[in-house]
């Protein structure tokens, strides 16, 4: 059979590289898939996602008859109208094999432990740089756009679900063995589900932990700011020697705070209104939850500051408090002290409150329930401007975008060593 190429929905992008990449899709879903026929209709740009109609195939029935990978299930017989071919981009301190094996792994934990519509995996591969797994397709649209056109009352039950989802995930139980308890997933030998090195903290671990997490990880987040280009050791005004001191010497110390932390918690890391698909016609009922390649046990607050679960449910650090009835509304969260009377007309500080109490009634740590949050917060916004993600050499940044940052997080490094004493 021919291989239908839709090089007309790409007009703008007419080029050799797109052909070799629909090449090496060609090739790679005829060998794991047994199919052939083929047209790509869409393309992401993160992961170079890429929507991929089937041409029905009387062959798609013979994939059913190769051996399953961990975390696969069966090709249907019947070929679907479309799956999700995923290549995953080198753009992060964490080879693409560990983040498409963490994806799998994590999608399986969720659709076998919770009722929450995963995406079946047919196929994948970690054996190369060019890794990449292929999804079946879900049905809705992305919460993101079901939420503009919705009334006040249906954002309500839209957050409603999006609580139920969050409550199921951190019901998860982690799946650890002696001496590791925090950390990304994988498969033993066996194809069992295990903690693995976290795509976060430069492919360590597991760790036995949280403290032992967030060290690996602050200390990796230094040695890569040294050689990054942009952070360049942030050489400014003494910085260096007292960054350097302090994790070597304070670090230790100010992590004593995740002492508590004895209850690894899965983390989404991604999740958003983006990631989340809703039916497009009853837009509170949710058909998918996407994105699972940060997603790892760890401590309960990681999931705000990776994630946005809700309007204003995330938490950017103690420097990042906006002179605003939002920024009110962060402050209130912390501290716990939400308005008894709620009136929609304060906009979307209404429903950040709304958000907090249907977490807080499906018994989801917040940011105030979580013991030492704020600590927590200013150990890990300090590890993230150290070196930025968006600081990797491969990522088109403005200059200015670069001095800005620059200039803002040497502040901030400022304050937070004089805090700790270096």
């Amino acid at each position: 059979m021919s291989v239908v190429v839709g090089y007309t929905n790409f007009t703008h992008e007419q080029s050799e590289v797109l052909k070799e990449r629909l090449a090496f899709a060609k090739r790679v879903l005829k060998e794991a898939l047994n199919i052939e026929s083929l047209e790509p209709i869409a393309r992401g740009f993160n992961n170079k996602v890429y929507l991929l109609k089937l041409i029905p195939s009387s062959r798609a029935a013979d994939a059913t008859s190769h051996a399953l990978q961990p975390g696969c299930l069966p090709f249907p017989a019947e070929t679907p109208g479309a799956v999700i071919f995923r290549v995953v981009r080198n753009k992060s301190q964490t080879p693409a094999a560990r983040k498409v094996l963490n994806s799998v792994a994590a999608m399986q934990l969720v659709r076998d432990g919770t009722d929450i519509p995963i995406a079946p995996v047919y196929a994948y591969d970690v054996s190369t740089e060019d890794a990449w797994m292929v999804e079946g397709k879900l049905p809705g649209v992305a919460m993101d756009e079901a939420w503009q056109t919705a009334d006040i009352d249906t954002h309500l039950r839209m957050l409603e679900s999006v609580a139920d989802v969050l409550a199921k995930l951190k019901a998860l139980s982690c799946p650890g063995g002696p001496g590791a308890r925090f950390g990304g997933l994988g498969y033993d030998t066996e194809g069992k589900i295990i903690l693995g090195p976290t795509c976060l903290a430069y492919d360590e671990g597991p760790f036995a932990t949280a403290k032992d997490y967030y060290k690996a990880w602050i200390s990796g987040q230094w040695e890569d700011a040294k050689k990054n280009v942009r952070a360049d050791g942030w050489k400014v005004d003494g910085l260096p020697e007292r960054i350097e001191k302090f994790v070597r010497e304070g670090l230790d110390s100010a992590l004593n705070c995740l002492e508590g932390c004895d209850v690894p918690t899965f983390i989404h890391a991604d999740f958003n209104v983006l990631n989340i698909l809703v039916s497009d016609t009853v837009p509170h009922v949710i058909t998918g939850l996407l994105d699972f390649e940060w997603s790892h046990f760890g401590p309960a607050s990681d999931e705000y500051f990776l994630s946005v679960p809700g309007p204003g449910v995330i938490y950017g650090g103690p420097y990042d408090r906006p002179d605003s009835p939002q920024g009110q509304a962060t402050l209130n969260l912390l501290s716990g002290t939400i308005p008894a009377e709620l009136d929609p007309s304060i906009g979307e500080a209404f429903l950040t409150y709304k958000m907090d109490g249907f977490l807080k009634a499906r018994n989801v740590g917040t940011f105030s329930t979580i013991p030492n949050f704020e600590e927590i917060a200013r150990l890990y916004w300090f590890g993230e401007y150290l070196r930025p993600w968006f600081f990797h050499e491969n990522m088109k940044l403005p200059e200015e975008k670069v001095q800005k940052t620059r200039a803002k997080s040497a502040v901030c490094f400022d304050k937070d060593l004089r805090l700790w004493g270096y």
